[in-house]
């Protein structure tokens, strides 16, 4: 197979604006964002589906075991459900505290303020 002539270019990538080095294309930084109303919302969701019978009126509608229960169900987890669980957690053992992510960049930190009971653990050190 014979080399091409045909010169081949890399386009790049990125914001044109920006010249490394130079002067910023926003001057006046980044701006602020904006409060989240994700707890809120949240805190509305579940006080509508608890307003509409909640828990008791959901395992009713399931038990009917009609195709419509099911598509209620599915709606129901995927609509609900799923954005209220957490995205990401993480764990820090050494201050005993669990943070959960959640989509909308929110985070929930859980400390513990037990100490009765609790025992450090040396790690074994490792065999050759």
């Amino acid at each position: 197979m014979e080399p091409s002539n045909v010169e081949t270019t890399k386009s790049k990538k990125g914001n044109s604006v920006w010249v490394k080095g130079g002067l910023s294309p926003n001057p006046a930084g980044r701006p602020k964002g904006t409060l989240s109303v994700a707890p809120e919302v949240k805190e509305s969701i579940i006080k509508a589906f608890n307003a509409a019978g909640g828990p008791e009126r959901m395992i009713r509608i399931m038990k009917e075991g009609s195709k419509r229960a099911d598509q209620i169900f599915i709606s129901f987890v995927k609509n609900i459900l799923i954005p209220l669980l957490p995205k990401r957690t993480e764990m820090d053992i050494e201050h005993r505290s669990v943070t959960f992510v959640f989509g909308d960049g929110s985070q929930e930190t859980f400390k513990s303020t037990e100490t009765e009971g609790v025992m450090d653990i040396e790690a074994e050190p490792e065999e050759k």
